[in-house]
């Protein structure tokens, strides 16, 4: 080949590279300048303030969200409230003076006192805070629902939820969802012996809480044979539907015989720890020291738990589990009170850890507590046992004395007789000791004792059962 062709060829090859390589450098210092450039442009955004493009904050008008929640509930400038008190209550769930009582405890917190921002303009005032919490689990509805009427945004509300659901569990747990005292154990009893059930202390139910905001990685633990997830929640409440305690977290893929084996109240009772037993019962020529619990055909055959015949064979049985499931009904009324007044029970919870479904639920029960305790010695429960009691006169103070734990005329003498004060062991096998826990488990878990027990609240109640049963007649 021609050697002047040969140098044009390289020639041209190494022009060709000098142009790829000129505008490979030319892009490369493009891209470095465009990311440079936004770079540049997103710090500038992060510290640039207010300023065009940005969106504008809603003047929601804190003044007037105030004035309009003090003129509908709480009076404004000398004129009562638009609202009375029964609408009130069936709003928050909670009468006026139990609210007002909320409010004073945490209208100085950090985050619920009204504060200034940076330009001198006061910000969302307690009550807005506190009113838009108070709504979403009555309602069950989502947190920016409230904002046309507290003015606040679905954050603010948000974290207004945590707060008061935090501050319930803390500051009113350990008065409302703790165990029995003495004092109230005994009332429980004597109430109970007085409807037709002698030692026992209340009902026990487990129900699944649906879970809506349950995590991916947790859907198949948790998910029931409805294949929807939930947990479970335990309980147990006595006739007027007071809850102690609530357990709420076991995974809903268990069911009651599993949850019963994590339940706190299952191990406290094996291990001889609750109920205690300083009391004895006697009926149908029989002595007991442990309490029972009322329950469905479901759990296990212990004397902790009173169950129904299977299949009754004769009138005995049958009148007992009749009454039986008269007063078990109690747990059952409980859950269709709590999905009715909190809605957000009822659909699904949108909370997303187990830790903040259970201190919601904890917090609701708080509030039904509080409620019954101040409105229990009006309920037609009591009334309609007192009736039964004592026939024509005064049955509303027959109720309230029954609500304390009394009962009228002349059965309190018949139920002291079987309330007495049980030895207390002492020695090796005093409350405490390794031989006391062995023989109180053994007392709880002992199958032939709960038939025992179960033939003999049948023997007992079958001659009073015009008594016992005439509450529940018609």
């Amino acid at each position: 080949m021609d050697p002047a062709a040969l140098a044009d060829e390289d020639l041209d090859l190494v022009s060709f590279l000098a142009v790829s390589a000129s505008l490979t450098l030319r892009r490369e210092a493009e891209l470095r300048t465009t990311m440079q450039r936004s770079l540049a442009d997103r710090r500038a955004q992060r510290h640039r303030g207010s300023v065009p493009g940005r969106f504008t904050n809603i003047e929601r008008e804190f003044d007037a969200g105030v004035k309009r929640i003090m003129k509908d509930y709480f009076g404004w400038r000398g004129r009562p409230p638009l609202y009375w008190e029964e609408v009130f209550n069936r709003r928050f769930r909670v009468s006026r003076d139990v609210f007002l009582e909320m409010y004073d405890e945490v209208c100085g917190r950090p985050f619920w006192c009204q504060q200034v921002n940076a330009t001198g303009r006061p910000q969302s005032h307690a009550l807005q805070k506190l009113v838009g919490a108070f709504r979403v689990p009555a309602y069950g509805e989502p947190y920016d629902r409230a904002d046309e009427y507290v003015r606040l945004r679905k954050s603010t509300i948000s974290i207004a939820v945590d707060k008061l659901v935090n501050f319930i569990v803390n500051h009113y747990a350990p008065m409302y969802l703790r165990a029995p005292n003495e004092s109230e154990l005994r009332g429980i009893l004597e109430r109970n012996a007085a409807r037709g059930m002698p030692a026992c202390i209340g009902s026990i139910d487990c129900s699944h809480l649906q879970w809506r905001a349950c995590p991916t990685a947790l859907q198949g633990q948790y998910q029931n044979r409805k294949r929807t997830r939930s947990v479970f929640m335990e309980t147990v409440c006595d006739e007027d539907t007071y809850v102690c305690p609530l357990n709420v977290g076991a995974a809903g893929s268990n069911n009651d015989l599993n949850e019963l084996k994590f339940s706190p109240l299952y191990h406290a009772i094996v291990a001889g720890m609750w109920p205690p037993r300083t009391m004895s019962f006697t009926f149908n020529e029989r002595t007991r020291t442990m309490p029972y619990y009322l329950a469905d055909g479901i759990y296990p055959a212990y004397p902790i738990f009173a169950t129904p015949y299977p299949r009754p064979d004769s009138r005995k049985k049958r009148t007992y589990n009749r009454l039986q499931q008269a007063l078990r009904k109690d747990v059952e009324r409980l859950y269709a009170i709590l999905e009715i007044r909190f809605n957000v029970l009822m659909r699904p919870a949108r909370f997303t850890t187990v830790e903040k479904l259970r201190k919601a639920a904890q917090a609701i029960t708080i509030r039904h507590n509080i409620m019954v305790r101040r409105d229990r010695h009006g309920y037609a429960g009591l009334r309609r046992v007192a009736a039964a009691f004592t026939g024509e006169g005064d049955t509303v103070a027959a109720a309230g004395t029954l609500a304390a734990g009394h009962l009228p005329g002349e059965d309190q003498d018949a139920v002291g007789e079987a309330l007495e004060a049980a030895p207390i062991a002492d020695g090796v096998n005093a409350e405490g000791t390794l031989l006391y826990s062995l023989q109180a488990r053994q007392q709880a878990l002992d199958r032939d004792e709960h038939d025992m027990l179960r033939d003999d609240l049948a023997q007992h109640m079958y001659p009073r059962r015009e008594i016992f049963l005439h509450p529940y007649v018609g």
